[in-house]
């Protein structure tokens, strides 16, 4: 009986041995053909095999007349408005890059009631009216459409018809009767002078300080506030959205009209003047708060999108219309509360995807709709070959029975495998040094790389498989 168990353990434990060899080089060969990209910072692997590049040239702050940007704000024609507060401008730019043309200069350098303004932010409605702040408690517009037309006159009274009477009266008191049926051509129109430069001229669209602001809110009209961001909203609404750092709150203006303008082509146009409407958003640390905001953006359905640094979430998103938070740290990959080192700004493209400009960790984080993870921006990575590797297992030391006689031997199986070389995605947060604003257009990311005095652009490219390096 004792042989007979010897004999067997002599023929069980070289199958356990081997066993051991085979499922030890298996393991190796499942490393041989695994992808191991590493991220900065955390272990967030980018999804799918497409990844953003860059386009050349960059724009270098010398060639474009700029010493800073606090904000890129690109309107649906294609137009650049870059602030400049340095030099107390809005820079427009053409896609090109080269300067719009001179239509523009009334941007550069703005005085306002006989204030400089230094513009730090800045936004276009969908009538093209381009708004701008300067971080103190007001908000200026210029209208871009109704300058670049031309005036023939402000309409003063119009005919009207209101049942079989024909009546005159002023536009503002047509508004808002339905009664009123205006007669057309027939506008007796005011052509002074300054009143045509004025319409034309940038002015203070939101003043707290007026009557109708001080009767709304009385307690925040007379509030020191610090506008920092402004985003349109979507293009059948007359309201527009401006960030208040100070007073950690977001607010809803109005545009009530104030000229009905005729055009050179015929058109008539309203002028408007911004009032408070209410606040959507707050202080506070939970989902659809505000604490040290730093950025602001609207998508194409008028959702809004604001980044901060204060406690607890870096990014925020909020329904249009009813301004819920859309975002929530329990389902959410974007609320995640280590996700940003410094959110500073945030872009949306035509898909609703997210960028969020992350500027201590130098680089840009692309999240889907829904809040998860996508890709890196702004980054550069490289493909590192791993060379084979010589691996010794483990002895085995162990003792069998191979004959009759009861005679031992000890066997050492000592075994070498080779691992093959294996292929590192190593991403590097390189390349973007203390960036301060972004901006999506037509596919294309803009990053303005201040530390670097450059704006760079990148696109997704169909061409590079960030799984397969030999493409």
């Amino acid at each position: 009986m004792q042989k007979m168990i010897k004999n067997q353990l002599s023929f069980i434990k070289p199958l356990i041995f081997f066993s051991i060899i085979f499922n030890t080089l298996l393991f190796f060969s499942c490393i041989d053909n695994m992808d191991l990209p590493s991220a900065p910072d955390n272990e967030i692997v980018p999804t799918g095999n497409k990844q953003y590049v860059e386009i050349t040239p960059r724009w270098q702050f010398s060639d474009l007349d700029i010493d800073y940007v606090s904000d890129i704000f690109i309107a649906k024609d294609g137009r650049f408005f870059i602030a400049d507060s340095v030099n107390n401008q809005l820079i427009v730019l053409r896609q090109s890059g080269k300067p719009a043309d001179n239509n523009y200069d009334v941007l550069k350098n703005p005085i306002i009631d006989g204030v400089n303004i230094s513009p730090i932010a800045s936004c276009v409605d969908p009538r093209f009216i381009v708004y701008f702040v300067d971080g103190n408690d007001k908000i200026y517009a210029w209208n871009q459409f109704v300058s670049q037309t031309g005036i023939t006159g402000i309409v003063d009274s119009m005919k009207y018809t209101n049942g079989t009477d024909t009546i005159i009266t002023t536009p503002l008191k047509s508004l808002y009767s339905d009664e009123y049926t205006s007669i057309e051509n027939t506008e007796f129109l005011n052509n002074e002078s300054t009143l045509l430069d004025s319409i034309t001229s940038p002015y203070i669209f939101y003043d707290p300080n007026l009557p109708k602001n001080i009767q709304v809110n009385s307690s925040y009209a007379f509030k020191t506030k610090k506008f920092i961001a402004l985003a349109k909203s979507s293009s059948d609404d007359k309201f527009i959205f401006a960030m208040d750092k100070f007073n950690n709150k977001l607010a809803k203006i109005t545009l009530v009209p104030t000229e009905l303008i005729l055009l050179e082509n015929g058109q008539t146009i309203w002028t408007y003047e911004g009032v408070l409407d209410d606040f959507i958003a707050e202080e506070g640390t939970g989902g659809g708060t505000i604490n040290e905001p730093t950025g602001m953006t609207s998508d194409n359905d008028g959702n809004l999108y604001y980044t901060q640094l204060g406690n607890y979430f870096g990014l925020h998103k909020l329904l249009s219309n009813s301004y819920n938070c859309v975002f929530n740290k329990d389902n959410h990959e974007i609320m995640q509360l280590d996700q940003f080192q410094s959110a500073i700004d945030v872009a949306v493209d035509n898909n609703a995807s997210i960028f969020v400009l992350d500027s201590a960790a130098n680089l840009v984080k692309k999240f889907t709709s829904n809040g998860s993870f996508d890709k890196f921006v702004g980054i550069s990575n490289n493909w590192i070959r791993q060379p084979d590797t010589n691996i010794t297992i483990f002895p085995i030391d162990t003792t069998e029975i191979i004959d009759g006689n009861d005679t031992t031997y000890s066997i050492i199986f000592d075994t070498t495998t080779t691992i093959k070389d294996t292929l590192i995605l190593e991403y590097k947060n390189d390349i973007l040094n203390k960036a301060t604003a972004i901006a999506e257009y037509e596919d294309v990311i803009y990053i303005s790389d201040t530390g670097n005095r450059r704006i760079l652009r990148y696109t997704l490219s169909e061409d590079v498989n960030i799984q397969d390096p030999d493409q």
